[in-house]
């Protein structure tokens, strides 16, 4: 018996119970995150379907331990189920937590554990407050719901329209939430037509959406053929029909495979149960309107033409035994090197969420082969979750992950041989995750958020139809239940809680919208603003390998543009430190020692430009910007003949960087191979058309070959593509004052002093021409001006001791 006042662990296992307060806020708050995770987009970030997705689910999370919390809190009594699951669930998520110990990218890692746990908790959550079959039907119907609204976003997005309207709500002429953040409020841009006929919705991928699909397919037949309900057999049947639409129209050969699999499975598992309602008339007008749809849905897209005119069901069908198929040989070399990481980490791995940092250390031997260097791609996913898992937690994270998964498929057979609602709806979830788990061996379904958070929701689903009343949750007695008074306090304290939480979990998804809205500025003359929103959006996801690199890409082009000397070297100081920060989290990302490499030219540093470029062509020996650049360093370096092979290289990749040709003609002319130079500048020109750099590089060869005519030539052929090319216009003059036109040697060379006043260049050749024409004084104030700008030249010495000498002779 309880002592009132006193604390007691004393457990008890109660009855089922009719849905109390709490439980039906979780009635209420899963069907609604399922609805939001589904349909919410906000194209303001590098991925804009993760950030705005996950902040859903860990709010929902949240709010639903904070909901636990207080019914504990004010009946004095904790609640606590146990599963015949919970020792898989407790190891694997053990076993993957204990790899953010060796794990590179800790960012990286918290991220995907912090997914896990929030898919662990929506199970718990599903199994606690939701008791019965017929519970369990009520929920799968709800989640069915946001099928309607992506159906017609996928009729948008067909007619290549891009309509989201929760944009419209959250950013408008009236108002913007994000303009009270602090972040501009101007309507973010929307992800149009980046997929060219394969619909992708709120979910910004086809092979995203087709994850949802395979999954949800099953179940919403199950309802169908379950309910008692006519307006949940309606509902359920119309979700049918619009799901294989979006199955058909994403394009996705693997997701077809994975459901026509499901679907033998479901009349296996159909015909297992005794008591099937399969023949009963009403169902059966179902499958008569399932078969016309997908006869209807066959014929729209069969062919490419009105409906769809860059893919068709006959086009993607016969790619899959097309040999040369670029998409399945780029992936097949994914995998390759996936299996490279297994082989030197089977025990423990890479780190969970670690894959993407040490892919491209293990792609570079793939560079040396001919025929794999074609494929080679720097992806975030392994396009197999079963690789993947592997490669980041080793086979024993395989093998906790396949123990999970089979005890959790192994309650739902339970199920199977009870009649009605129960067996049916565990059926369809069976044959579900059967489509779900096939469609893993080819893409990365549960790492999209909606599709990982509706799998976990289901499994709870699932434990439920399999252990039924043994589910019961048990009580651990901690005090009183609590006064009107505390409840009070109690709601408030609680409310305060999930307000904060909010804020805190919504940083991140602010980051990227702040980062996206940096990356997008074009007006120069706001250029550290620019830097700042990115800066903090880095700050918010110090993981983020995209905004690292599109960070350093960013700064350089605006220091290319910016006129200001003191400010170009700021920003290229920015972009070559934060490559060097992002290298901490992605050791391994050749853009980020691109960029790095790229800045510390632009600053004159070739010695560091040389050791990050020579480590970025490492990583990726195919990239000729990065072996463009390294040129430049060697070229800066006076290593020429480094220079001369590396241009070359860089050509040998087949897309030649604009300037590679300038370049080389001009490494070739610093070691006295005019001809070979010559050449070059002529592909220059067949490359780039006319251009006033060549023109002039071209005249500087032929000057030092003694073609004066054909220096001249190209001299004011650089002026009529760029009047305002001073080195031309000087090396024209000196060709006049060798020639013996003093007045047009003058004329050019006074302009250039026009134009740059301290060219002692340009001094030193006055005076030469007031020399040859005999006119000392004004040759000696040239000189003499000449000196103070070139201190110690030795052909402006020599003329002026000439005039000395000339003057004591007269």
């Amino acid at each position: 018996m309880m002592n009132e006042g006193n604390e007691i662990n004393e457990h008890k296992a109660v009855p089922r119970e009719q849905t109390h307060g709490p439980a039906r806020l979780i009635h209420i708050m899963i069907p609604v995150f399922c609805f939001l995770v589904t349909t919410v987009f906000l194209a303001s970030a590098l991925n804009p379907f993760l950030p705005v997705k996950t902040f859903l689910l860990q709010l929902t999370v949240v709010g639903g331990l904070l909901v636990w919390a207080y019914e504990a809190l004010l009946e004095g009594r904790l609640r606590v189920v146990r599963t015949p699951v919970d020792i898989f669930l407790i190891i694997f998520l053990l076993w993957i937590g204990i790899t953010g110990l060796y794990a590179a990218n800790r960012p990286l890692w918290l991220e995907q554990l912090t997914l896990q746990l929030c898919g662990a908790a929506l199970f718990y959550f599903i199994v606690f407050y939701f008791r019965d079959s017929l519970a369990v039907e009520k929920l799968i119907f709800y989640m069915l719901i946001p099928v309607f609204v992506v159906g017609a976003l996928a009729i948008f997005d067909l007619k290549a329209m891009s309509f989201f309207p929760w944009d419209l709500l959250l950013v408008n002429n009236h108002y913007s939430v994000f303009k009270l953040l602090g972040v501009d409020g101007t309507v973010p841009g929307t992800w149009d037509g980046n997929f060219d006929g394969r619909v992708s919705a709120s979910f910004g991928n086809p092979v995203y959406l087709a994850g949802w699909v395979v999954l949800m397919l099953p179940a919403a037949w199950s309802v169908y053929k379950s309910s008692e309900s006519p307006v949940r057999r309606t509902v359920s049947l119309a979700a049918v029909v619009v799901l294989l639409f979006l199955l058909i129209v994403t394009f996705t050969r693997s997701a077809w495979g994975s459901a026509l699999i499901s679907l033998a499975v479901y009349r296996l598992l159909t015909r297992r149960r005794r008591h099937s309602r399969c023949a009963e008339p009403s169902r059966q007008l179902g499958t008569v309107v399932i078969v016309i749809a997908l006869i209807f849905f066959a014929l729209m897209f069969a062919k490419k033409g009105v409906f769809n005119p860059n893919f068709s069901i006959a086009g993607r069908l016969s790619s899959i035994v097309k040999t040369g198929d670029e998409s399945q040989l780029q992936r097949a070399l994914i995998w390759k090197t996936t299996w490279e990481t297994i082989k030197d980490n089977p025990l423990k791995g890479v780190g969970l969420g670690n894959y993407q940092v040490f892919h491209p250390w293990y792609q570079t031997q793939f560079f040396k082969d001919g025929f794999w260097r074609e494929y080679v791609s720097f992806p975030e996913r392994v396009h197999n979750e079963y690789m993947e898992l592997t490669a980041e937690t080793g086979v024993p994270g395989l093998i906790l992950y396949i123990a999970l998964i089979a005890a959790i498929i192994r309650t739902g057979f339970k199920a199977l041989s009870s009649e009605g609602r129960r067996g049916e709806l565990a059926t369809g979830i069976l044959s579900g995750f059967v489509a779900l788990l096939l469609y893993a061996l080819f893409q990365f379904p549960m790492h999209i958020v909606p599709v990982h958070s509706y799998f976990w929701i289901m499994a709870g689903a699932l434990v439920v139809l399999g252990h039924g009343d043994s589910l019961c949750p048990s009580l651990i007695v901690i005090r009183t239940p609590g006064r009107s008074r505390e409840k009070v306090i109690a709601m408030v304290t609680f409310t305060v809680m999930f307000l904060l939480c909010a804020w805190s979990l919504f940083t991140p998804t602010l980051g990227h919208i702040s980062f996206f809205r940096g990356i997008r500025a074009e007006n120069t003359d706001d250029i550290n603003r620019a830097a700042r929103l990115m800066e903090n959006g880095i700050a918010s996801n110090p993981g983020s390998r995209e905004m690292y690199i599109r960070y350093g890409a960013k700064l350089n082009a605006f220091a290319d543009s910016t006129q200001g000397t003191w400010e170009r070297k700021m920003l290229l100081e920015k972009a070559r430190n934060m490559s060097i920060q992002g290298m901490k989290y992605h050791p391994y990302e050749e853009r980020l020692y691109l960029n790095a490499g790229a800045a510390s030219i632009s600053l004159g540093e070739p010695e560091k430009a040389r050791l990050m470029l020579e480590y970025a062509t490492v990583l990726n020996p195919s990239d000729p910007v990065a072996i463009y650049n390294l040129g430049i360093a060697y070229y800066m370096m006076s290593m020429y003949n480094n220079a001369k092979y590396i241009y070359g290289k860089s050509i040998e990749t087949g897309t030649v960087v604009p300037g590679a040709y300038l370049n080389l003609g001009r490494v070739h002319s610093a070691l006295g191979e005019h001809k070979e130079a010559l050449e070059a500048y002529r592909k220059a020109l067949e490359e780039q058309g006319v251009s006033g750099d060549v023109y002039y590089s071209m005249g500087l060869s032929y000057s030092a070959m003694g073609n004066r005519e054909e220096a001249v030539s190209c001299y004011r052929k650089a002026l009529a593509a760029d009047p305002d090319n001073m080195d031309a216009l000087g090396n024209l003059g000196i060709e006049k004052l060798e020639s013996g036109d003093y007045d047009g040697a003058l004329r050019d060379l006074g302009k250039v002093l026009g134009s740059r006043p301290d060219s002692g260049i340009a001094m030193y050749h006055i005076g030469r021409a007031y020399y040859r024409m005999g006119n000392m004084n004004a040759a000696e104030t040239w000189l003499k001006n000449a000196a103070v700008e070139l201190p110690g030249h030795e052909g402006i010495n020599k003329l002026l001791n000439s005039i000395v000498r000339k003057g004591i002779s007269e």
